[in-house]
């Protein structure tokens, strides 16, 4: 038992003594007996099922106090920005000064741009492409990129077909990186 059990026994101590003035009205008044039956009834009623709620179901529940699982290592920073790309579905991490070489059929997806001790929101730029037309906000992250839809003007060596994605941080360039098309 707790100590809940004390208002408990108290409740049903009330009721059974409700119970025995509705016996005593029975001797005077039979009508207000009756009510008094009723209410006292009513009352046994909820004082039983209090009764049963405290002293025979479990209590609360104990809060569980067992350790957390460690926190995840957070992915580690690296210490030159990176770019991560897509090239026909390939996953590829370039960093900054890094060359490229792809088909003129390949399809181009840049992911993200990581970089340590980052100012503002980077950004990754394929000059020469828009990702959105009529809207060049420097921002080609999340845009698949093929040939067909560069700017051959804006390349870095047309001969070659090399062009340049540059990283940003705000608008400051942390890294470029060269993509060259081939045959």
């Amino acid at each position: 038992m707790n100590y809940v059990s004390g208002p408990v026994f108290f409740v049903l101590a009330l009721a059974v003594l409700m119970l025995l003035v509705t016996f005593l009205f029975f001797l005077f008044n039979k009508k207000k007996a009756i009510v008094c039956l009723v209410i006292s009834l009513v009352y046994l009623g909820v004082a039983g099922y209090y009764v049963y709620l405290v002293l025979f179901l479990p209590g609360p529940a104990q809060p569980v106090t067992a350790a957390l699982p460690a926190p995840a290592p957070a992915a580690a920073v690296p210490d030159r920005p990176q770019l991560i790309l897509k090239v026909n579905g390939q996953e590829i991490v370039a960093e900054p000064d890094d060359e490229l070489t792809v088909g003129k059929s390949a399809t181009i997806e840049l992911i993200k741009v990581v970089a340590p001790n980052c100012q503002g929101p980077l950004k990754a730029n394929f000059v020469g492409f828009e990702a959105r037309p009529g809207v060049n906000d420097g921002q080609d992250i999340g845009a698949v990129i093929t040939y067909d839809r560069i700017d051959r003007r804006r390349a870095v060596n047309r001969a070659t077909n090399k062009y340049k994605i540059e990283l940003k941080d705000n608008q400051k360039i942390i890294g470029r990186i060269y993509i060259e098309f081939t045959e």
